[in-house]
């Protein structure tokens, strides 16, 4: 079985920002999870997304850093 690397992280992590970003279901930190309409899936941030990825045996413990700096440079408003 292939390793899972950092770049297919990155990859994976801002392919589902973006499609939770365009499904509106990614949301700036510091929302209220508890108001929010769940009915149309789950919701986000883009560290939640970047600790999804971050996630794996192979991560030197940069991996998080690294995703999450590159959601923050692809999707600033949702800091």
């Amino acid at each position: 079985m292939e390793a899972w690397t950092l770049d297919k992280s990155l990859t994976c992590a801002l392919a589902l920002a973006l499609s939770k970003k365009d499904d509106g279901l990614l949301f700036p930190s510091g929302v209220d999870f508890d108001e929010l309409d769940w009915s149309f899936g789950d919701p986000e941030t883009i560290y939640s997304i970047a600790s999804l990825y971050a996630d794996f045996e192979e991560n030197d413990g940069t991996w998080r850093d690294e995703i999450e700096k590159l959601l923050l440079n692809e999707l600033p408003d949702y800091e």
